[in-house]
């Protein structure tokens, strides 16, 4: 049977194989991209070994800064806990300034 256009309409089973071929494709690209992903990665061993002494030093340097970075926050946070805290215990202002004074001298001691 032919409609009005002229054209005849396909079976329902060409179009879904069709679509099933077209989808095979689209996986086989996406897994030859895949390994060619796999295929420039490299290990972190060999990336270490191209490096020389400048590179292992600032990767020293770079790891002991993020340290000493994630570090300053929370013992900062209670530095000022201690100093916070001062205020609350004593309730002579002579005592107070003396007790402040000893934990602004670990501000001072702080890197």
């Amino acid at each position: 049977m032919v409609p009005k256009g002229g054209m005849k309409i396909s079976n329902s089973t060409d179009a879904s194989s069709h679509e099933q071929e077209e989808n095979n494709d689209f996986q086989s690209k996406s897994k030859q991209q895949d390994l060619k992903k796999r295929n420039n990665s490299m290990p972190y061993h060999k990336l270490f070994s191209l490096a020389d002494t400048a590179d292992l030093a600032l990767m020293v340097v770079g790891t002991i800064a993020a340290i000493s970075d994630g570090v300053s926050l929370p013992l900062t946070t209670v530095l000022f806990g201690d100093m916070i805290n001062t205020f609350g215990k004593t309730r002579d202002i002579n005592y107070i300034v003396h007790e402040v004074s000893k934990v602004g001298n670990l501000f001072d001691n702080f890197p």
